[in-house]
């Protein structure tokens, strides 16, 4: 009898190892197929990360340590009007600051941002929409404005930098090729291409 038993407590115990392992298959499998599935939701997003707009940003970094455009980017504003944004920059110290005429189209003010996230309400004192320019009024004192270069303008194919505020982020930094003027039908000054 003590056989039997033995006998019967050792199938008992190796049936048991085997629902064990079964079940331990069983989890693993679910996890590999779970961790599968996880994978495969988040390739999309994995996706995204490579977009353009990514290097697009990593570069606008890079660029933003250099002193120069650190300098410039103290002058360069956010403009809002109704629900139209887009970028202003500020080319005196008591506050001209000139924009593009589609931002503020029928406004007579827009919100302004600077740099250190204050914000105040600026006044249209003039627009051209046939060249799409307007210029605001801010209030201040010793404000960062941009020089105008009126001398000495790139030649054909040298680098100059870009900064504005694209696709709603602020103050996006970039590297174009100047290409030269071009003459619009209608406008007695060449404009920039």
């Amino acid at each position: 009898m003590e056989n039997d038993e033995h006998a019967e407590l050792l199938t008992e115990i190796e049936v048991t190892r085997a629902v064990i392992w079964r079940k331990i298959i069983i989890r693993i499998s679910a996890l590999l197929l779970a961790l599968a599935f996880i994978v495969l939701a988040f390739s999309g997003v994995l996706h995204l990360l490579r977009l353009p707009s990514l290097g697009f940003l990593l570069e606008s970094r890079e660029l933003s340590r250099l002193p120069e455009i650190a300098a410039y980017k103290e002058a360069v504003v956010a403009v809002r009007a109704d629900n139209r944004r887009g970028t202003g920059f500020n080319l005196d110290p008591h506050g001209l600051i000139i924009t593009n005429y589609h931002i503020l189209e029928t406004a007579e003010t827009a919100e302004i941002k600077w740099q250190g996230g204050r914000s105040e309400m600026a006044a249209l004192l003039v627009s051209q929409p046939q060249s799409d320019l307007a210029m605001l009024a801010a209030e201040g004192e010793d404000l960062p404005f941009l020089q105008l270069e009126t001398e000495n303008l790139p030649d054909p194919g040298d680098e100059v930098y870009m900064i504005g505020n694209p696709l709603g982020f602020f103050q996006v930094v970039n590297r174009a090729e100047y290409l030269g003027l071009a003459f619009i039908a209608g406008r007695e000054m060449p404009v920039i291409r």
